[in-house]
């Protein structure tokens, strides 16, 4: 979340995660972090995001 923030603040940039086991998913949403992340399939996809 740190690093999400910083990218932010200092690059006007977006972290993003792809390529993420639906298992790993389904954790970050279960503990609330689903929504601090845009998750894409493959990395193509999270480039043609933006």
């Amino acid at each position: 979340i740190e690093t999400q923030k910083n990218c932010k603040r200092y690059n006007r940039g977006e972290l993003v995660l792809t390529g993420v086991q639906e298992r790993i998913q389904d954790s970050l949403n279960l503990v609330g972090m689903g929504s601090y992340f845009q998750i894409f399939d493959d990395v193509l996809s999270a480039v043609a995001n933006f």
